[in-house]
């Protein structure tokens, strides 16, 4: 049991340390935080694996993520004694790592000169969503998460639109073996997406509104909402980080368009059909994930008050 479980610990260290091994220095500049066998921890490596939650709770993750570290340089140390840095798994592990490092670094590079937002484009998003902000709401809403085809998303919502209550909704689902999962909960504003937060916004206790998704439909019903409006003095910080985060995003995309645009892509024969739907942009996905923003016409979930 315990071997299924260090193995791939094993792998994930070794790749980790063999990456290392290929930069071009290792002189570490910087103080260092432990020597481990005569193979020194630099500071900055455990500053990175302790995250954010460093600055915000104090040395104590700090500690924990040196003490991660340590067991993971042990365990590194212990992997090329046996040679595992030369397992072809390994080596795989360590160019897709690379790959990996290098891609994300590029693309920070290339979208780090984004300008800040200015005073007069915060306050223009402020004034043009009085939902989010000056008019916040809390809403408390029943929801029907529901798994169907796309091409029963117009009866579905002529079926709520004729139903006196959600109960009903769920009569005729059941009725129509469509598999649906039906939670309470409490969303503010910023955690819908905008062009849903529109509708919601108009929607009075009671109503019942049906939405699309990736897997068939939301119908949810407004049971109630009560007004929790926030200043622009408390919103600008989010602001500027939504729409730093979306610029990031369109500067992301629009440079892996010009790679590939400019590059030489052959697909081996496995991959031919693929060429047709290959994504514009894969890594600029990857950004959008990274930094919060998911694309279409965003809410500003990821952010925090």
């Amino acid at each position: 049991m315990f071997s299924r479980f260090l193995f791939p610990l094993t792998l994930i260290a070794v790749a980790v340390a063999a990456f290392h091994d290929r930069l071009p220095i290792r002189d570490h500049a910087g103080p260092i935080a432990a020597i481990v066998n005569g193979e020194s921890i630099p500071v900055q490596q455990v500053e990175s694996a302790a995250g954010p939650a460093m600055q915000e709770q104090g040395r104590r993750p700090q500690a924990r993520a040196l003490e991660r570290t340590i067991d993971q340089e042990l365990l590194a140390q212990e992997a090329r004694k046996a040679k595992l840095d030369r397992d072809p798994r390994v080596v795989q592990a360590v160019a897709v790592a690379t790959r990996q490092i290098l891609a994300q670094a590029w693309l920070d590079q290339a979208v780090s000169a984004a300008p800040a937002e200015s005073l007069q484009q915060v306050e223009k998003f402020y004034g043009e969503n009085p939902a989010l902000f000056q008019r916040r709401r809390l809403y408390r809403v029943l929801e029907l998460a529901v798994t169907s085809p796309p091409e029963r998303l117009g009866e579905i919502r002529r079926i709520a639109a004729e139903a006196d209550g959600i109960d009903d909704v769920a009569a005729w689902l059941e009725s129509r073996r469509l598999p649906f999962n039906a939670a309470t909960a409490s969303k503010p504003a910023e955690q819908i997406p905008l062009e849903v937060l529109q509708e919601v916004y108009g929607m009075r206790p009671g109503e019942i509104a049906v939405f699309p998704t990736p897997r068939g439909a939301s119908i949810v019903q407004l049971l109630r909402s009560s007004e929790v409006p926030l200043r622009k003095a408390e919103a600008a910080p989010v602001i500027e980080r939504y729409l730093h985060n979306r610029r990031r995003l369109a500067l992301g995309v629009a440079e892996i368009r010009r790679l590939r645009g400019q590059a030489q892509i052959e697909y081996g024969t496995a991959f031919e059909p693929a060429r047709a739907a290959a994504p514009a942009a894969p890594a600029a996905q990857a950004e959008a994930r990274r930094t919060g923003y998911t694309g279409g016409a965003p809410g500003i979930a990821g952010l925090r008050y």
